[in-house]
This record gives structure tokens, C-alpha cells and sequence, in this order.
């Protein structure tokens, strides 16, 4: 009986070690370990604050004026997780930014928040596009008409060079948007062209050209999912649509996007479009969980981060104001919330969503876990403040290179 009873109890533990085997605990990384440790130190308010990036516009405001009052009042009061540096337009043109000036201004930010705050700019061609004394390149279009992937990998790598010198971290690069309609009035010729073959080759090879360097690490943005190029509709002004089955967007918009995870792309950037394919409401993708959660994440195994295109364009506002496009985006699957026209508004809204069950705690760390991991992934907990005087070198480095 005792020999019955022995046999018994081994063949239960083996089973038992047999299922412990099959699924073992996913292994823990130091970069996870650190962001996990930042993570319990904020308040659900700061978790909340780390999804949100406002913009700003690359100059020096003075030191009484009310715009920086504002920007103390985002980094040291409402704990946002990060800026975004865009340029000013007047009469039509786009006035770029000072090395020097918004390297000194992203100084005065960091050292006024309470967790490192993530600088992010859109340098589709390079830092030029929005920086003045930078490398000057041609549109992404120019690179594919040149049948020139190697250029495209030599862009992805001075470009994140002259971000981490300027105090930039995450550059909204590269466009993956398959231009296939000659109508298109806002992605047009910053796409690398109408073949999605070309264009996968090409935003594989920058991004593999700005992971590159591992002194000089970015986060990099492939934009703007699931496909902006097939549209006649600048979404900056109105509402976007893609009309195109998923037959046809899995052999043409999602091809790039599919390139840009296959090599280790960190985000995506969501676009205000419709979308019936995916999503039969005439929601904009950047709220639609059908197309975030379902296609990106489920269908696609992305598992980076989910940012929104700016929440200020009328692609958006003209549906939801600041805060209900927020939590809308937020429930979609979206982790960060790119220029909210107010982000004070953002933060309470999401807030009001976690205190009515509409918002789990859980989803808010869910995405401010990604926000603080690619914190640690950068080196933003080592190193925040840019060496004002390494700015001029190491631009004119990547001139000479």
C-alpha cells in the first residue's frame, strides 16, 4: 500500500514540475526591474501624468513670461512625462530652432521634474526639420527614387546622434505611410513611395541605422497606423479616411508597419482616420480599440509603445474635445497622448475616468510601465542634463562624418 501510495504522490509532483516547466516565468530585466521601482514611487496622478507630452515651440521664453510660467506649471505641477519640440509658423513658414537655445531650455525642464521627462521630436529629414545649423536631407521619397536603402540607414544613424546631442530622446521617425494616392495633400513625398516593398526596405534600414549606435540611443517612431497614404484628406484640418478591405491593407499600408516591428521599431504613432475595415464606427484609429488593441497589438504582436498623432488636430477635435479623446485613446490601447491642446485637462479627465471604473488602475500602469521603461532604455536615469558645451561638436561631427 505504501509502495502504491509513493508511486502516487511522484507521479502528481512530476506532473506538477511537467507544468511549472511548460510555463515558466518571463525572466524580469534589470531596465524592467528599474522602471518597476520608479513606477511605485508616483502617485496615480503621476502615473497618469507620465502618458501625457506637451509641445513646445524650440525658443527661450523669458524668464517672467507667461509661456514659461506655463511649462513650470506642466513639468513641476502636473508631472508630465515628456515635451515634444515643434516649430513655429509664420506667414506660412516654419521658423526652426537654435541648438543651443532648446538644449539650454530642455535643461531647465529636467532639472524641474520630478522624473525624467522624454524629449521627442519629429526629425523625419534629420534635426534640419526642425533645427537650424544641422545636416540638411532631402524628403524620404528622394532616397527611395535613388534606390538608396544604405542612405536611409546613414540618415536613421546622424539623425539619432544629433537628437541625443541636442537633449532629444525620441525622434517621431521614420514615415511608414505607403503613398499610393497622388491626391494625398499631407503625407505626399515624405513617404519613401507608393511600393510598400521600397517603403518596408527603407524604414527597416533607418531604423536599423539609428539603433545603431549604442552611445547614442533613440526611441523611434514608425507613423501613422494603420496607413496614411491612401487618403485625400489632410487630418490636420479634417477627418482622414482609408478606404481600402484588410486584404488590401495587408499587402500594401500594413507592410511597413509589420517591417518596422519585425526590426525592433520602440513606437507607434497613430493617425486621425477613419478606417471601416477595421472599425465600422467613423471614429478616428487613434480611438479605436478595434484598431490599437485588435490590429496593432493582437494581430500584428506589437507589444512597444502606442503613441497618438498630435491631439490638437481637427482630425480629432472635431469629434472629442481635450479630455473625452483622451480617455478615448487611453481605452484604446494608446500609452501616450502627444500634444493635448490642455493637458491639465487630459490628466483630470483621465483621473475622473479611474475614479468612475471607466479606467482601471491597472490599464493607467499598464502604459506608464512602457513610459518609464523606455526612460531607463534611453539612460535618462543616468544622464538627463545635455553637455551644453558638446552641442556644437557633436554636430559638426556628424557634418564631417
Amino acid at each position: 500500500m505504501r509502495t502504491v501510495v509513493t508511486f502516487a504522490l511522484f507521479c502528481l509532483l512530476a506532473k506538477a514540475e511537467g507544468k511549472l516547466a511548460a510555463k515558466p516565468a518571463p525572466k524580469v530585466t534589470a531596465e524592467q526591474r528599474a522602471a518597476q521601482a520608479m513606477l511605485r514611487s508616483l502617485s496615480l496622478r503621476d502615473r497618469v501624468g507620465q502618458l501625457v507630452m506637451g509641445a513646445y515651440y524650440g525658443d527661450a521664453p523669458s524668464a517672467r513670461s507667461k509661456e514659461l510660467i506655463k511649462f513650470r506649471h506642466w513639468v513641476k505641477d502636473l508631472h508630465i512625462g515628456g515635451l515634444i519640440m515643434v516649430n513655429r509658423v509664420q506667414n506660412g513658414l516654419a521658423r526652426t530652432a537654435e541648438p543651443h537655445t532648446m538644449a539650454l531650455f530642455f535643461n531647465q525642464m529636467q532639472k524641474l521634474s520630478k522624473t525624467p521627462l522624454l524629449i521627442g521630436a519629429d526629425f523625419e529629414r534629420g534635426s534640419s526639420m526642425r533645427v537650424s545649423d544641422t545636416i540638411r536631407y532631402p524628403f524620404n521619397m528622394a532616397f527611395a527614387a535613388a534606390r538608396d536603402p544604405d542612405a536611409s540607414r546613414a540618415e536613421g544613424l546622424a539623425t539619432a546622434r544629433e537628437a541625443r546631442a541636442l537633449g532629444v530622446q525620441w525622434v517621431f521617425a521614420p514615415d511608414a505611410d505607403v503613398n499610393n494616392n497622388p491626391l494625398n495633400p499631407v503625407i505626399n513625398i515624405r513617404s519613401y513611395g507608393e511600393n510598400p516593398d521600397e517603403v518596408s526596405e527603407h524604414v527597416a534600414a533607418y531604423i536599423d541605422g539609428a539603433h545603431s549606435d549604442p552611445k547614442n540611443v533613440v526611441l523611434l517612431s514608425a507613423k501613422h497606423f494603420p496607413g496614411h497614404g491612401d487618403t485625400n484628406i489632410d487630418s490636420h484640418l479634417d477627418l482622414a479616411r482609408l478606404d481600402a478591405t484588410r486584404e488590401h491593407m495587408n499587402d500594401v499600408e500594413l507592410k511597413p508597419f509589420e517591417a518596422a516591428i519585425n526590426h525592433s521599431v520602440d513606437s507607434i504613432m497613430t493617425a486621425h482616420m477613419t478606417v471601416p475595415a477595421i472599425e465600422p464606427s467613423e471614429i478616428p484609429a487613434t480611438v479605436s480599440a478595434r484598431v490599437l488593441t485588435g490590429l496593432l497589438r493582437e494581430d500584428l504582436g506589437f507589444k512597444g509603445l502606442v503613441v497618438t498623432d498630435a491631439m490638437d488636430m481637427a482630425g480629432l477635435t472635431k469629434q472629442f474635445n481635450t479630455g473625452e479623446a483622451s480617455v478615448r485613446a487611453i481605452e484604446a490601447g494608446a500609452d501616450v497622448l502627444l500634444m493635448p491642446a490642455d493637458p491639465g485637462a487630459s490628466i483630470r479627465a483621465l483621473m475622473a475616468a479611474v475614479a468612475q471604473g471607466r479606467l482601471s488602475r491597472q490599464r493607467i500602469d499598464q502604459s506608464a510601465l512602457r513610459v518609464l521603461e523606455a526612460k531607463v532604455r534611453v539612460g535618462l536615469t543616468r544622464k538627463k542634463i545635455v553637455d551644453l558645451d558638446a552641442v556644437s561638436d557633436a554636430l559638426d561631427l556628424d557634418e564631417e562624418a
